[in-house]
Order: structure tokens, then C-alpha cells, then sequence
């Protein structure tokens, strides 16, 4: 919670001084608010209220993903879900993320998101999390959608994140994390 005030200033500052527009500052705001909520939960919620977030997280990212894989294989929007987030997609649309599969031009999964980066950038991290609570449905489909998203940092970010859990290395770095967050292990990822 403490870095949310420099964060806010430095935002604050760059967008007076002419480095940033009004909209870098509201991206700036939505930053904040995630990294307040995530801190919120981390020290607000019991151990059984974290139970119901890890269940219904696994439920989200399964659907999210299921829905990125069949747009993977169909080529196409599958349910137009408009007002939920999904795109209009097809591969003859300008503008939509193509990528490179067995020689052929295809379209990328998006799932609900905007870009398929985005979509392999968060499964990415929440797949890590996903495997330390040993939720495997949601972990595989999860999994299928990253390599579906045809994201190479997405890729390369999973790798990581799944090579320290296996190493143990989130267990020593949460002992750095965790002051910051008030004490505790508010930030260790908890192994069952």
C-alpha cells in the first residue's frame, strides 16, 4: 500500500508536465486499484473466503479459456458475447492478431480480452498460482489457451513462473514480499 502514493505521484507529475495524457494517468488509476485490491485481499480475507476466490478464479479461467480454444479452432468468434468482451473476430478482419501455426496464417485465441497477449499474460500469472493450489482442470485448459494465445512472453512468462514454484523460490521470496504487505504471509503463495 505504500507505493500506491509514489505511484499516484509520479503519474501525477508526468501528466502536468506534458509526459503523459489524461488517458496514461486513468491506465495509471486502474493500476493502482488492482494492486489496492490485490493487497486487500491478501490481508482482508479469512482462509476460507480465500478457498471460494481460488474456486471461483479456476471456474473464470476455465470458461475464459474454453472460450479462447474454441475460437483457436473455429477461426471465428464463437458466441458473440459482445457485452462481455468478446470480439468481433475473423481472420479477414483488419486488425485482428494473426499468428503462424504449422506453416499457416491463423487467428490468434483472445478469449474475453482485447489483444491475445493480454490473454496469455494474465493466464500466465494465474496459471502459477492455479498449479501451487494443485487445480488442475482450470491449470490444463488454462494451459491450452496460453499456447493457443501464440504469445511468446506469455510462454516464456509461464515457464518461470512454474520453474520457481517447482524450485521453491516462492517460499524464500515471500519473506521479502510479506513486510511490505503488512506482515505475515499475506503474500506466500500457500501450497496444500
Amino acid at each position: 500500500m505504500a507505493l500506491l502514493p509514489s505511484v499516484w505521484q509520479g503519474a501525477t507529475a508526468l501528466t502536468t508536465s506534458g509526459g503523459f495524457s489524461l488517458i496514461s494517468l486513468w491506465r495509471w488509476l486502474e493500476l493502482a486499484l488492482w494492486l489496492g485490491f490485490g493487497f486487500w485481499v491478501a490481508t482482508f480475507i479469512s482462509k476460507k473466503g480465500k478457498k471460494t476466490l481460488v474456486l471461483l478464479l479456476g471456474i473464470a479461467v476455465g470458461w475464459v479459456s474454453l472460450l479462447a480454444l474454441g475460437q483457436f479452432l473455429t477461426q471465428h468468434s464463437l458466441l458473440g458475447y459482445w457485452f462481455m468482451g468478446e470480439p468481433n473476430l475473423s481472420p479477414s478482419l483488419g486488425g485482428v492478431a494473426l499468428g503462424s501455426w504449422g506453416g499457416r496464417e491463423v487467428l490468434r485465441a483472445y478469449g474475453t480480452f482485447p489483444h491475445p497477449n493480454v490473454l496469455g499474460g494474465i493466464l500466465s500469472v494465474v496459471l502459477v498460482w492455479l498449479a501451487a493450489r494443485k487445480r488442475w482442470f482450470g491449470f490444463g485448459v488454462g494451459f491450452a489457451a496460453v499456447v493457443a494465445s501464440l504469445s511468446r512472453t506469455a510462454w516464456v512468462s509461464l515457464a518461470g513462473g512454474l520453474t520457481s514454484l517447482l524450485s521453491g523460490f516462492h517460499s524464500s521470496f515471500s519473506g521479502v514480499i510479506s513486510p511490505l504487505a503488512g506482515g505475515g504471509n499475506s503474500w506466500r503463495v500457500p501450497v496444500e
